[in-house]
């Protein structure tokens, strides 16, 4: 039997480890919305950056793979060896954007620049480490609804405002280019709506794997660093559209940060 001395050191540990994720969190907004600056200078400023463009695309991709790792990382808490999920939705998201590119649906006829890193065929490598983390994000908002049509129509919707604060920024600096350059800060009023279509398609997938796991309730440190990850994307982007003056999508961003980092972050469970 544990002495009432080894049952608090138990408790001290984990306490003391419960604190990571909001630490994670906070670093991560901070250094995130700073480094937007730099981004948006560099790219206005091209002739002061230190390096080849070749290697800013390098790290540019470097990056979005480190801001998934949180969600990696509680996903893998969660799940275990059934994590192997996460690639079927990376690879879908991978399927739609190519789809997308080469068609024109559902999201109006656009390429990527040459800014965001290397691809596979005409899509970047990075796109499924990007685009989970907006549907996690998401996903934890709404999944205490027990309607599943409930979850996916607004998790749908809460995919589609996290990119109304994201494609203007990217548009911006050239990480992706449209054909036709009207809309909202030049993102065509039809992508939003082929985001709303592409995010049910992802979550209807999303909501049929999880089925198949028992017991589909993450514990409260893998819902936080799952969280952490789509956070602190939306938190860049705050700051690239703040930083080029985009104030719309920026304030839109604002509001969605501190409205989920409210529902969600005191409340896992």
């Amino acid at each position: 039997m544990k002495s009432k001395y080894q049952s608090k050191v138990g408790y001290g540990a984990r306490e003391s480890l419960s604190v990571i994720p909001g630490i994670t969190l906070v670093f991560l907004s901070i250094v995130l919305f700073l480094s937007a600056f730099f981004v948006v200078y560099f790219l206005r400023n091209p002739q002061q950056l230190p390096f080849s463009w070749d290697v800013f695309a390098l790290i540019s991709s470097i990056n979005v793979v480190l801001i998934a790792l949180p969600m990696l990382y509680g996903l893998w808490q969660w799940l275990g060896k059934k994590v192997w999920i996460i690639a079927v939705m990376a690879l879908y998201a991978m399927t739609i954007e190519t789809f997308a590119i080469l068609t024109g649906f559902p999201y109006s006829n656009f390429e990527y620049g040459e800014l965001i890193g290397g691809k596979i065929g005409v899509v970047p490598w990075t796109v499924g480490f990007s685009w989970v983390p907006i549907l996690l994000f998401a996903w934890l908002l709404v999944r205490n609804y027990r309607n599943i049509w409930t979850r996916i129509g607004l998790g749908a919707l809460l995919m589609t405002l996290f990119d109304i604060v994201l494609d203007p920024g990217a548009t911006a600096l050239g990480f992706w280019i449209w054909e036709i350059n009207e809309g909202f800060y030049n993102v065509p009023w039809v992508n939003f709506l082929g985001w709303i279509v592409s995010s049910i398609i992802g979550l209807v997938i999303w909501e049929t794997l999880l089925r198949d796991i028992k017991g589909t309730v993450p514990s409260k440190d893998a819902q936080r660093w799952m969280f952490i990850s789509g956070f602190v994307s939306l938190i860049f982007w705050i700051g690239v559209n703040g930083w080029i003056g985009y104030w719309i999508p920026a304030i839109i961003g604002i509001i969605y940060a501190g409205y989920s980092l409210v529902r969600v972050w005191p409340r896992t469970r």
